[in-house]
């Protein structure tokens, strides 16, 4: 990985980051990198006046709706706030009862864009996007039921999966073995994955949020997110198995056993896992030597020597979203072995790039469609979903409405780490970690003691530089 050497992204705040020991290096050296890759993704508007945005990557001109609120959420909201704000609503259009996000023929994972329009509000404070917004998510939440949603499910493709290679072999038509695109095979359409659903749900808490800053009524929303969680607990959990299948057909009741690294932490983030259950999901995944992988094991027809491009790869922004919902199920550890393998992966590269062999640990596409792909470079999720699993699963940033809470998890190589200037609304913060473990044990506020149990740790309007200083243990009242 070339020197970062970066605290600050452009024109645009970013933190300065520090850990101990050899693997703070690599920490740190990747944290500079994906500062920098965010950077050269930033690119001028569509036409002549409009902001600037985040590209998708160095191989991908513009930015689609499921790219454009993983960045956001995971990092340009509070990082680069004006450019996520330019990006979110880049990928939005008119429709007949007002702005909805855009219609491509990629559907099954837009209601993204409600979850990270949420998080924007939260950790901005702007109003008048949030006015917006909350219309456009209620808007394209109405399409997703009306096109999707079945019996209680949302049927179609797993998020982020556009390539048939990440499926079971019986979703592929034979006739279409050269047709890389998902939706070209038809069983893909009436088949429910746990990625999307849990998505679903994330996206009307988020609606019910918005509602309820503006407000209005949040229950329909909230009502709606209680009975998908319930109907994901009914289809996907296997009791028999003790496992979470990623796709299973309604419609003939055929289950396909894989784990799905996405989908079990959308489920973990949803809370879709009851907290009884959290630490055996953390705990089952498998890990290659490089880290998760988007679906093990081997889809048919791929192996070790020739990987299926969405099946058993390796790709940054799937882990960086695993680390964040593993700490956020408490398991610290886990964390920070998952967060080392994806940092060690990256800076062994001479860039960030969109996914990686799991076997060499090098750049590579996979196979799909019968040839072989290109991983692209300057991959901005890759970069976002590093910068992610350190702000939102080791230090533990939960924005609300009324300010910020932390839940850190906090493993042994990021005891002493620290964060600079990381900018919230109107406060620059400097964080300091200590201890170890999911446990807050104590935080201080420029060096006044709040209760780590309270329901707020930093008011929404405090303004200016903030010193924040978080220790963690491993066991529940300890001192």
């Amino acid at each position: 990985m070339p020197e970062g050497g970066a605290t600050a992204v452009g024109r645009r705040a970013a933190p300065a980051f520090w850990a101990p020991g050899d693997d703070g290096a690599v920490l740190l050296r990747v944290h500079d990198a994906a500062l920098l890759t965010l950077e050269r993704n930033v690119v001028p508007g569509r036409r002549p006046g409009d902001p600037p945005f985040l590209r998708a990557g160095g191989g991908y001109a513009d930015p689609w709706t499921r790219d454009a609120g993983i960045n956001s959420w995971l990092a340009a909201s509070l990082l680069m706030p004006d450019v996520a704000r330019a990006t979110l609503l880049a990928v939005t259009e008119d429709g007949p009862d007002g702005p909805v996000v855009a219609q491509d023929d990629q559907w099954w994972d837009q209601a993204v864009w409600a979850v990270a329009a949420h998080h924007h509000a939260l950790v901005t404070g702007d109003d008048e996007f949030l006015r917006n917004a909350s219309g456009i998510a209620a808007r394209t939440l109405r399409i997703c039921e009306q096109r999707q949603l079945s019996d209680g499910l949302f049927l179609g493709p797993a998020v982020m999966q556009d390539g048939i290679s990440g499926y079971p072999r019986a979703l592929l038509d034979p006739a279409l073995e050269h047709d890389s695109f998902v939706l070209s095979h038809p069983r893909s359409h009436r088949v429910a994955c746990l990625s999307t659903n849990a998505l679903h749900v994330l996206a009307y808490d988020a609606a019910a949020g918005m509602a309820e800053l503006l407000g209005h009524d949040p229950e329909p929303a909230r009502a709606k997110a209680a009975a998908l969680r319930t109907r994901i607990e009914e289809t996907f959990w296997d009791p028999a198995a003790g496992r979470y299948d990623y796709v299973v057909d309604p419609a003939t009741g055929e289950r396909f056993a894989y784990d799905e690294a996405l989908g079990l932490a959308l489920a973990l983030l949803a809370g879709a896992v009851p907290p009884e259950r959290r630490s055996g999901v953390v705990a089952g995944l498998h890990r290659t030597a490089h880290g998760v992988v988007n679906v093990w094991p081997h889809t048919e027809g791929y192996d070790d020597a020739s990987p299926s491009r969405h099946g058993a790869m390796c790709w940054p922004m799937v882990m960086g979203m695993w680390v964040w919902a593993e700490a956020a199920a408490g398991c610290a550890v886990d964390a920070g072995t998952d967060l080392l393998h994806l940092a060690r992966l990256l800076d062994a590269s001479d860039g960030i790039y969109e996914l990686y062999d799991p076997v060499t640990g090098q750049p590579h596409g996979g196979w799909q469609a019968l040839r072989e792909w290109r991983s692209e470079p300057d991959q901005t999720w890759s970069a976002a979903g590093y910068l992610g699993a350190l702000l939102h699963g080791v230090v533990g940033m939960r924005p609300g409405p009324d300010g910020l809470r932390f839940e850190p998890a906090v493993p042994a190589a990021l005891s002493g780490a620290w964060l600079r200037d990381l900018p919230y609304r109107g406060s620059r913060l400097d964080i300091t970690l200590s201890g170890e473990g999911s446990v807050l044990a104590e935080v201080r506020v420029d060096g006044r003691a709040v209760p780590a149990d309270a329901a707020v740790h930093l008011p929404a309007r405090t303004g200016g530089p903030v010193r924040v200083d978080l220790r963690c243990t491993t066991t529940e009242g300890s001192a």
